[in-house]
């Protein structure tokens, strides 16, 4: 699976600048963020409710039936087409396109009829991006939110509830949920800089409220520069908490690509193996190799939140001794949860360390994305399940390692240098498992980090992976070992 940037949009890309705020400032920015929860949640009442209706509708139900029954029957014929059109084409290939083509043809045209049967009932139900607009400006007219929101700003936040929900309609993603007012909402984007407007005069200004804009007076690599002479789409507001007070950044939304700096070295149109682990990241080109614990600086920070949250469990048992058993574990039911000032503290303290641990990561992701890089950028990566491992036995390693947050980061940059990147199904390939002397498939336990092969050649298991993903054949979809043993002992050297 090669990965490209999208074509059907522009590029795009964010610059974002710490705001200067006032006491005074600050309560009415806190006061809209309050006023925009609550439109949030107004709205996705409303959209549940419609729904939930939508849902119920026997029509609804029989479209469905009807679908699922025609991709079925639908969706084998679609691979078999979009492996034809893979491979090199010939007569013989080109007549079976077109016998194909033929047979999803009246499929397809069932397909259109049944999506417009399902969008005359959303029309119906009123399940639509644009019938959840006037729903949320009449709840702001009615309600106190008028006196502090404005009427573009009301139907952005409409519309990213109607996505949200219809996300969750079609199985994308998760049930969404109402936004407590300890959480709240953290970000709010604006329209075609409308309503949140950066200004000509280079502040930031929301519904009569103007703040000032903190610039780096030194910009050593011109990425502000860049950034300010770049078209702009629209602006976003966030909000964080940084040691315990309110600060807000103004992110603007830019067309076109961030400026590259050249302090780093790419290996232009090298090739890459990698094998992106847990808790390790092995990479091999065909001059130089990579072995490296994945973002170890964290662990002292990760020990430090885990001290201060078993502190902070053991403020919460002594001050509601009522909520245990005498086992200790939480009783059932509703419970009221009394909590001290300390606990207060310690709570702003871990929401510090974790703010910190965020940045740092962030840090040491584009450290090793500039490593790797600098060994070529045609990457071929071994495709992982991070939500499954995430789900297994490695949830709270991946919550703070974020692999996948790495992997994006490197298909990201790599696209930008005008590179390409490749998806190995580790599934299908088994790199692990395989060894190229003997051409065989051995299944090996998690602890077995070094292996032998059958000419008594010891290789670390990761980098070996590594090594098979570099010689990766993508039209035969298995490891080249023609190409493999050819330069066996060049990588071996590496």
């Amino acid at each position: 699976m090669i990965h490209s940037i999208p074509h059907y949009r522009s590029p795009t890309y964010i610059h974002q600048f710490p705001l200067r705020t006032c006491p005074w400032q600050v309560r009415k920015l806190m006061i809209r963020m309050n006023a925009l929860r609550d439109c949030y949640n107004g709205i996705m009442g409303e959209g549940f409710k419609r729904l939930n209706k939508l849902r119920k509708d026997p029509k609804h139900q029989q479209c469905i039936k009807e679908y699922k029954a025609l991709m079925t029957e639908l969706k084998p014929l679609e691979r078999k087409h979009n492996a034809l059109i893979s491979i090199q084409q010939d007569k013989a290939t080109s007549a079976s396109l077109k016998a194909l083509e033929k047979q999803m043809r009246p499929l397809l045209t069932q397909k259109k009829s049944l999506q417009r049967r399902f969008s005359e009932l959303d029309k119906k139900h009123g399940f639509t991006q644009y019938a959840l607009q006037p729903f949320a400006t009449a709840m702001k007219n009615k309600s106190y939110m008028k006196h502090h929101l404005d009427g573009d700003t009301v139907q952005v936040i409409s519309d990213r509830v109607f996505q949200a929900l219809n996300a969750y309609r079609y199985g994308q993603k998760g049930r969404p949920r109402f936004k407590s007012s300890q959480k709240g909402l953290r970000s709010i984007s604006g329209k075609a800089n409308r309503c949140l407007r950066f200004t000509d005069k280079g502040k930031f200004s929301w519904n009569g409220l103007v703040l000032d804009v903190i610039y780096d007076t030194k910009d050593k690599h011109l990425v502000q520069q860049h950034a300010l002479n770049s078209e702009k789409k629209y602006v976003r507001l966030i909000h964080r908490q940084h040691k315990g007070k309110n600060t807000f950044y103004m992110q603007l939304v830019l067309k076109g690509e961030p400026l590259k700096k050249a302090n780093y070295p790419i290996g232009q149109g090298k090739t890459v193996g990698l094998d992106l682990g847990v808790s390790t990241l092995a990479a091999v080109s065909k001059d130089k190799a990579l072995l490296t614990p994945f973002v170890m600086e964290l662990d002292n920070l990760q020990q430090d939140i885990q001290r201060l949250q078993r502190k902070a469990s053991r403020k919460l048992r002594l001050l509601n001794p009522d909520n245990y058993n005498e086992q200790g574990a939480l009783i059932k039911g509703r419970k009221t949860w009394q909590k001290s000032n300390h606990y207060h503290k310690l709570q702003e303290e871990i929401r510090s360390l974790y703010e910190t641990m965020r940045h740092k990561r962030t840090h040491l992701h584009y450290q090793l994305v500039k490593n790797v890089l600098a060994m070529g950028n045609h990457l071929h990566i071994e495709k992982n399940n991070y939500k499954a491992w995430q789900k297994g036995l490695y949830g709270k390693t991946i919550g703070f390692r974020a692999p996948s947050q790495f992997e994006t980061l490197l298909t990201r940059k790599a696209l930008q240098t005008g590179g390409q990147v490749t998806f190995i199904d580790a599934r299908k390939a088994k790199l692990s498992q395989y060894n190229h002397v003997s051409d065989t498939y051995t299944k090996k336990t998690l602890n077995d980090r070094i292996q032998v092969l059958d000419d008594n050649t010891i290789v670390q298991r990761d980098l070996y992976s590594a090594a098979l993903a570099y010689s990766f054949d993508f039209k035969k979809n298995q490891v080249d070992r023609i190409r493999l043993e050819k330069e066996w002992k060049s990588l071996d050297s590496v």
